[in-house]
């Protein structure tokens, strides 16, 4: 008996999603070597890898660093 229940289920949910409309999600694009501030820390993206700080100065730093400057 469970397993008509849960096939009965099963069709009612994938006509539930076949009806849904589904948007896209908005992603932040992000430039490499930019520092940008979010969730009160200042990061910026370097060869692929956030990296994160609790102050701008710290911030400025490690990107002179990772720059070679």
């Amino acid at each position: 008996m469970d397993y008509v229940r849960n096939a009965w289920l099963g069709e009612n949910m994938k006509k539930d999603y076949q009806t849904k409309d589904i948007k896209a999600t908005k992603t932040k694009k992000v430039e490499e070597g930019v520092i940008f501030e979010d969730s009160k820390l200042y990061k910026f993206v370097w060869k692929g890898e956030t990296h994160g700080f609790t102050k701008l100065e710290n911030a400025k730093i490690a990107l002179k660093r990772e720059k070679g400057e």
